[in-house]
């Protein structure tokens, strides 16, 4: 409960990072995910998980784009 503040406030950093990208999919999605990757990490104590999170938020739409092509 005490962490609710700094995790909205992380999400809210990720997203202004994506802000100005033309995909506007990827910018919507990227307030909820900035607060879930924030939150993996408070839960585990490590960066890592929200790393290949990342990582896979990434990969997933560009492999399905490879298909479609």
């Amino acid at each position: 409960v005490d962490s609710f503040p700094a995790i909205v406030a992380s999400g809210i950093l990720f997203w202004l990072v994506h802000l100005g990208k033309p995909n506007l999919v990827e910018v919507s999605l990227s307030l909820p995910g900035g607060i879930a990757v924030a939150y993996v990490t408070l839960r585990t104590g490590s960066i890592w998980p929200a790393i290949i999170a990342h990582c896979t938020m990434n990969l997933i739409p560009g492999g399905i784009a490879m298909v479609w092509r």
